[in-house]
Formats: C-alpha cells, structure tokens, sequence
C-alpha cells in the first residue's frame, strides 16, 4: 500500500514543524533566529585615557557617564591631568549626544567609580574608592549645580574595593565593598566581625545615616559582583567565590532571607526587576530566576557576559565574544569583540550588534540603551 500526501496535507506538515521549531512563551529557545532589528547608534563619543567607566540613561533619555581618566580626556569641560595620575568625571550628555554638564571630580582623589544610580529626584549617586584612605564610599552628585556631597564612607584595613550600589524607592543607598580587616564607618561606628578579605554590603539612610551592615559568611570570598534591590526593599547580592555564584536575598532590615548556591560559574551583572524577576549573567549564560531563587530559564551563548540591563520589552547583555561564537540560536559571531545582545524576557534570541563593542549598558523604560566600552573610551546610545 502505497502512502499519498496531498499538497494541503504537505502545507500544514511544513507549517507544524516550523512552529515546533519557533520556541514558546516558557522560554524555550528557538531553534535557529535571524539577526534582525537591530536597533542603530543615535550617537557616539570619545573619552580618552579612561580607566574606569559606567553609564545610565535615564527615563529621559539623557546618558551619564562616571569614571576616571588620566591624561587629556579630550572633552571640552574635563581637564587634562599628567599621564599617571587619575581624575574623577561626570559627563551629563542630552538625548541628541550634546554634553549638558561635566563635573571634576578630583585629581588623585577618587579611582575606581565604577558604579552609578539614580536617587528618586533624579539625582545620581556614584561608588568609588577614595584615594587617601582608600576606602569605598558614594557621591550624591548635582550635576545642574556641579557640587557633590560626600554622603558617607567604609574603609577597611587595606586596599579596599568598590562592588556595587542601588538605590531603593524611598531613596535609602545600598553600597557594597570588597575589604580587609575590620570595617571603620566614618560615622563612627565599627564592625569587629572577620571579614578579612570578603564582601560586605551597607544600608544608609538618605541622609547618610548607616541603618545595617551584612557581612559575607565566606571568610574568604573572592568578591562581590553586583548589588541591587526590589520595589519591596529586598536586597539582593551577587557574590563570587571558588568561582561559583553565591546569590543572596537580605530584607529590607539586613536579614539573611535565602543563598542559592548552585547557579553556575561567576559572571558579571545582576538586575532585579522584582522579588519574582530575578536575572543574572553566569560566565556565559543568561538566567531567569523566580522568588526563590529558583532558575526558571536559562539563555545560552558561547561567549563572555559582562553586564546586563532590562528594559520592558527586553533584556540586554554586553559581553565578548571569541570568533564562532553563538548568542542564543543567533550563530557564526565572527568578530572576536565586544558586543551588545538583545533577547526576549521569556529568553528568546532578538539581535546582536558588534558595531558598539560594550561592556556597560544600561536601558530606560522607552528601550533606549546606553553603552561604554572603558578600553576604548567609547559610549553611545542606540535606539
């Protein structure tokens, strides 16, 4: 008996196995995704000698840019400094890329400010190290005024290392550091616990007035990668040690909720969106999380992530990729490079765009993404 498909037949066989090849909503990839919609560069800059950057656009669609820089940085506003020594910045840039105001912020006075929010009056607030002391602290910048505010401080006994800040609703500053050996508040009060070497994670009222410490239970943790925080309050802290994620939910009082340890070689780069909308960057991967820690997806890709940033419609990663490299079922990356990468917020491959080499990113509520690359000194926005 021979077996007759009819061409209707054939169409909705074809039609089927192209559905089961697309992926659903429980975020199951999608077994091949073309490189389409990828958003174009609005406008571009030049930051030289940078030694540290990051970048925040905000619900305006205006890009700042805190770093540090040594040399002649070449914009107009930022003065030039001997090759060596290092100057603190804030560039403010408006929608169209045009600097609004820059702020120096000190010749040998704070390195490493890696880390930026914004408070509720749109404000924002900058982690560094301070040289002299070398210890972490935050800036409360008025970019419209160029003053600072040195709100508060840490320092440890040693070379002590900026890890994070988040800002939560009601304006209260979350600040996380590397140190070693007992913790001095400036405030006066002093933490005796051993932290020697390992991550600690701070909560100051507004007006600068220390509410708790948490200090890691690893006594020898090999860093802190990232802080934030809910719209409950709930902190969240992205720890590294033996090169395995140590994830950590403390309430809004500084209480230990829950670890979740078994999540994978460390990355960089945590945003919570709620205490239900957890996403992280292992080495390589991209990972969904729910209220309790829990992997409720994971994204693929052979590459490097470095940071990450989620918008309404979707989730974006800076990361490098080595030639061959794949993002989700977005395949054959040839450049070996930075890049920006786009997916869906149920984990699904959108775009890939390797003309931004970044590896700060960042992405306001209308899906305009901010970019830096500190080694090049370039940063942008794409929409």
């Amino acid at each position: 008996m021979s077996l007759r498909i009819i061409p209707v037949t054939l169409s909705l066989l074809l039609l089927a196995l192209f559905y089961s090849c697309s992926g659903d909503d429980d975020g199951t990839p999608s077994a091949s995704a073309p490189n389409e919609g990828v958003p174009s560069i609005a406008w571009k800059s030049q930051i030289n000698g940078l030694q540290g950057m990051d970048v925040e656009i905000n619900h305006d669609g205006e890009l700042f840019v805190v770093g540090d820089y040594t040399g002649n940085p070449g914009v107009d506003g930022l003065q030039s400094v001997s090759v060596g020594l290092r100057n603190g910045f804030l560039i403010q840039y408006d929608q169209a890329g045009v600097i609004e105001h820059t702020m120096n912020l000190g010749l040998q006075v704070f390195h490493d400010l890696n880390y930026m929010d914004f408070l509720p009056n749109g404000n924002p607030v900058v982690s560094g190290k301070d040289v002299d002391f070398q210890n972490v602290m935050y800036l409360e910048l008025h970019p419209s005024s160029n003053t600072q505010v040195s709100a508060n401080s840490i320092q440890g006994s040693g070379n002590d290392k900026p890890a994070g800040i988040a800002i939560d609703n009601d304006g209260n500053i979350i600040l996380g550091g590397i140190y070693n050996g007992t913790v001095q508040l400036l405030t006066g009060e002093t933490y005796l616990g051993n932290i020697l070497g390992s991550a600690a994670v701070v909560k100051f009222s507004p007006a600068g007035e220390l509410l708790w410490l948490f200090p890691s239970p690893i006594a020898t943790s090999s860093g802190l990668r990232g802080v934030d925080v809910d719209n409950d309050g709930n902190v969240f802290c992205y720890e590294c040690a033996n090169d395995l994620i140590y994830l950590r939910k403390l309430s809004p009082q500084g209480e230990l909720i829950y670890t979740k340890e078994d999540l994978g070689a460390c990355g960089y780069g945590l945003e919570v969106v709620s205490s239900s909308e957890i996403y992280l960057n292992t080495v390589s991967d991209v990972l969904r999380l729910d209220e309790d820690g829990n992997i409720k997806w994971t994204f693929e890709t052979s590459t490097q992530l470095l940071d990450i940033a989620v918008g309404n419609e979707e989730i974006v990663v800076a990361g490098h990729n080595f030639s061959g490299g794949n993002f989700g079922t977005i395949e054959g990356l040839v450049r070996t490079d930075n890049f920006l990468g786009a997916l869906t917020t149920s984990g699904k491959a959108k775009w890939v765009s390797t003309e931004t080499t970044a590896s700060r990113v960042s992405i306001n509520a209308s899906g305009k993404i901010g970019f830096g690359n500190p080694a090049l000194g370039t940063l942008g926005v794409l929409e």
